[in-house]
């Protein structure tokens, strides 16, 4: 059996969503309208039903993780980009590296806010832009 995935936790996000938002707005304000809900959503990824996981791999437990992020009744319009940098960010503590240009990175962090990619195409992004490193 692998080894366990290393998880993205609630204080992770708001730390790096602060960052963020100093760099962008100057301000490292977050209004967050859904605490509970926000808890809930990261452990997601690793949701089984059935005793099944629901996402099968680490591209889909990465993208689920943008999933976060896209309700900006949950926590500002601003998330909404950052999904696919968190899923980055839990592929890299997972031991892949991001193989993709900042533009790249920003045009699917963009889909997916505008909502023209839901979690099954930022996976496929996934799949195509990380590689595993050695170990």
């Amino acid at each position: 059996m692998g080894t366990e995935l290393k998880r993205i936790s609630l204080e992770d996000f708001l730390f790096m969503d602060f960052r963020l938002r100093k760099g962008y707005e100057g301000t490292g304000r977050l209004l967050i309208l859904h605490l509970e809900t926000l808890r809930e959503h990261f452990a997601s990824p690793f949701r089984k039903e059935n005793g099944l996981e629901v996402y099968h791999d680490d591209f889909a437990k990465a993208a689920s993780l943008s999933e976060i992020t896209s309700d900006p009744s949950i926590t500002g319009i601003l998330s909404m980009r950052f999904g696919t940098v968190l899923g980055c960010v839990f592929l890299m503590a997972n031991g892949y590296e991001i193989i993709a240009s900042d533009e790249e990175i920003y045009d699917s962090a963009m889909k997916v806010a505008c909502k023209e990619w839901g979690a099954p195409e930022l996976a496929d992004w996934f799949r195509i832009h990380a590689t595993k490193n050695p170990t």
